[in-house]
C-alpha cells in the first residue's frame, strides 16, 4: 500500500537508533516542517539539534528532504550541520533517487522520516526507501498543509485503519 509507513512514531525521540543501524539503515531524510521543528520556528530546539546530532555519531548520514524553500531549509540543515534538498517534489520519487545516486546510497539502506502521508510517507514508498511516519510535533501548519491533513485523516481512518 502505497501510503502504509513502515513505522508510526508518535515523536522522532521514539526512532529507534541503534536497532536500525544494527539493521544495515546509514542515511536519514529528514523532513523539516512538523517533524524535526515546529512549522513556525526557525531552526531546531535543542532537543532536535542533539537526536540529530546523535543519528550522526551513531554513523547515520542526515539529509535535511523538504519540499520548503532554499532560504528555509539551508537553515535548518545549517543549524543541524547537515546537507540538505530543497524543493524536493515530494511525493514524486525523483528528487528521492537523485539523492540516492548523487550520495551512491542503497535505497534499501535509507530512511524517509516525516509527518505527512501525502508527501513523505508516499514518496518515499514510491522510491523504494524505508518509511517512518512520525505525528506532527505541532498542529500548526501551511495552507497546504492544512488540506492535505483532512485527507491523511482520511487515508487513516478508511484505507490504513490507524488511530493517529
Amino acid at each position: 500500500m502505497c501510503f502504509r509507513p513502515k513505522e508510526i512514531l508518535n515523536h522522532y525521540k521514539e526512532f529507534k537508533l541503534e536497532e536500525k543501524r544494527n539493521s544495515g539503515f546509514d542515511t536519514i531524510l529528514l523532513d523539516v516542517d512538523n517533524t524535526i521543528t515546529p512549522y513556525y520556528e526557525k531552526i531546531p530546539n535543542e532537543e532536535g539539534k542533539a537526536f540529530v546530532r546523535n543519528l550522526k555519531e551513531k554513523g547515520f548520514r542526515v539529509i535535511v528532504f523538504s519540499n520548503n524553500t532554499d532560504k528555509r531549509v539551508k537553515k535548518v540543515a545549517d543549524a543541524l550541520e547537515c546537507d540538505y534538498y530543497c524543493w524536493a517534489l515530494k511525493p514524486l520519487p525523483i528528487k528521492f533517487w537523485m539523492v540516492i545516486k548523487k550520495y551512491k546510497l542503497n535505497r534499501k539502506k535509507v530512511i524517509a522520516m516525516g509527518d505527512q502521508l501525502l508527501t513523505d510517507i508516499l514518496g518515499g514508498n514510491l522510491s523504494g526507501v524505508y518509511t517512518i511516519y512520525v505525528k506532527p510535533i505541532s498542529n500548526i501548519d501551511g495552507k497546504v498543509t492544512r488540506f492535505n491533513r483532512k485527507i491523511e485523516r482520511l487515508i487513516f481512518k478508511y484505507i490504513l485503519h490507524e488511530k493517529v
